[in-house]
């Protein structure tokens, strides 16, 4: 008996809002199996259909998307082998060269991969997905990868709303009150016209089509920069994240670098963690918050700012007003484009933390000590500088992208080597208490 695929998905309103914002990957080296191992795995996932959302081709004006596994897969090509330091070219060759109707298009380089995903097809979580099944051999030997058959639930922000508000019916009553005055802009969200909400982190960014001045600087601390972080942190500042203490590193070397950075930054949040333990998704849900830090080197009272907007509930509200302006703005789809807010004089910083993601650690690199994984997520708007850091193989990677006639380059190089060289003189000047700390770690660009 034949069985027919079927040709339409309806997918969540936080999909449709995110449609037309991309991120690009490079990573290796890994055992890919070349393009026709590629597409067989890629072919293995998408056995389950639809669910697996690889196939699905995004569309910002309708919530049922065309599901089209083939054209995935004429998407995967070969080009010349590359080496780690060729990243960023073939990363902008990637972005300046993209077909718009291939939502996830695949350029096999030696023992390394390149690869642009529109974030319609899911946020972060689906980059790392993705990333992972370029190199599982089990995928190319028919096994369904396990993150395309996990327990999802079919409404998940209404599962999420429910469970955090209808938990706690004062989180709302409290989230109101700290809502009374909202840092500038931090609703002026817009799904249409010249700017549109970003993919990951659901921020204003350019017009996905203006991506010729979009730049890419990447580096990482060595592992023994981040044991003596984590050690110091154990010591000086215990109970705060890593990944909260070198941001505000590197927010403290942009400064140092002269870098008028505003005081409100967006940070992402995964609103997975309001949902039941059993559950998840595959869909966008992951929040963009704005955040006043009049001072990042008070860890502590970021800490607390964390803390408190998780537990306030505010990821979830603000993804269910993107899903509202998202819906509002198809409704009035033949309305006049809204322009976008000036450019501000200061420039603003965008969070997205993969932290310790335990599939991203388990991408089948080789080597151990030659792995390298970068992340290009369309820039927040063009006065910002959006940063993706991560732990892979127990070293902090970051990556900035940015609109290179808006920002230096070099300076957000320089920077990006002072927070991963000297965190703890960012953090505490005069307060590295070892004699490794007194020493400038081996360069390692590997993000």
């Amino acid at each position: 008996m034949n069985v027919v695929s079927p040709t339409h998905y309806t997918v969540h309103e936080t999909d449709v809002a995110l449609a037309g914002n991309w991120t690009v990957v490079a990573l290796g080296p890994i055992d890919h199996g070349g393009v026709a191992g590629i597409r067989r795995a890629l072919r293995t996932a998408m056995s389950i259909g639809p669910a697996a959302r690889l196939g699905l081709l995004p569309d910002r004006t309708s919530r049922r998307w065309r599901y089209d596994p083939e054209r995935l897969l004429r998407a995967v090509r070969q080009d010349s082998p590359i080496t780690e330091d060729e990243y960023d070219s073939a990363m902008a060759d990637v972005l300046s060269t993209h077909d718009q109707a291939e939502p996830i298009s695949i350029v096999v380089r030696g023992d390394h991969v390149v690869f642009y995903m529109d974030h319609g097809i899911g946020d972060g979580q689906m980059i790392i997905n993705i990333s992972h099944t370029l190199a599982d051999v089990t995928a190319r030997h028919g096994i369904v990868p396990q993150w395309a058959t996990a327990a999802r639930t079919d409404r998940p922000l209404a599962v999420a709303t429910l469970r955090c508000f209808g938990s706690d019916p004062r989180r709302l009553l409290r989230l109101l009150r700290s809502r009374l005055r909202p840092p500038a802009r931090e609703l002026d969200l817009r799904t249409k016209g010249a700017a549109t909400v970003d993919g990951s982190t659901n921020r204003l960014v350019a017009s996905p089509s203006i991506t010729s001045s979009v730049c890419v600087v990447a580096d990482a601390a060595t592992i023994e920069c981040t044991h003596e972080l984590t050690r110091w942190r154990d010591a000086h500042r215990p109970g705060q994240s890593i990944s909260i203490l070198f941001f505000a590193a590197l927010d403290a070397a942009l400064r140092s670098q002269g870098v008028v950075v505003d005081d409100v930054a967006k940070v992402l949040f995964d609103v997975r963690r309001y949902l039941p333990a059993h559950l998840s998704t595959l869909a966008n849900l992951s929040a963009g918050i704005d955040v006043a830090l009049p001072d990042t080197t008070d860890t502590a009272m970021l800490s607390r700012r964390w803390k408190g907007i998780i537990d306030s509930g505010h990821p979830v509200a603000n993804l269910v007003l993107v899903s509202l302006h998202s819906k509002l703005g198809r409704l009035r789809s033949s309305s006049t484009p809204e322009t976008p807010p000036p450019a501000s004089d200061t420039v603003r910083l965008a969070l997205s933390d993969i932290g310790r993601h335990p599939r991203l650690n388990d991408i089948g690199f080789i080597g151990e000590s030659t792995s390298a994984y970068r992340a290009m997520v369309a820039p927040a708007s063009h006065g910002h500088v959006t940063l993706t850091t991560a732990r892979l193989r127990n070293s902090i990677r970051v990556t900035a992208s940015f609109h290179a006639e808006f920002v230096d380059a070099d300076t957000i190089r320089r920077a990006l080597r002072l927070a991963c060289s000297t965190p703890i003189e960012l953090l505490a000047p005069g307060s590295a208490d070892s004699p490794e700390s007194d020493r400038t770690p081996t360069i390692d660009s590997t993000v």
